[in-house]
């Protein structure tokens, strides 16, 4: 008996089925496959589009990559002094 179709299972739902055994047994753990910081990523890239955009597809992409290269652009070249 089959508890999901195919069309429903995920990727992370194939990978704990087929894989996890064979990656512990050569690696010893799983830390170095963590999507923490990929989740994290598309947190922040979901609150960038919800917050700073017209919410239009490509258009919206572009708009937050220019704005995150305009940030990174004012970190690296333009340091802030410290008011006393």
């Amino acid at each position: 008996m089959k508890v999901y179709l195919k069309k429903d299972v995920m990727p992370y739902m194939h990978v704990l089925q087929c894989h996890v055994g064979e990656t512990l047994r050569l690696h010893g753990n799983l830390s170095s496959f963590s999507q923490q910081g990929l989740e994290k990523l598309n947190d922040k890239v979901t609150t960038w589009y919800f917050r700073s955009t017209h919410h239009k597809g490509h258009e919206a992409l572009r708009q937050i990559m220019l704005k995150q290269n305009r940030l990174q652009h004012l970190k690296l070249n333009c340091p802030r002094s410290k008011k006393n």
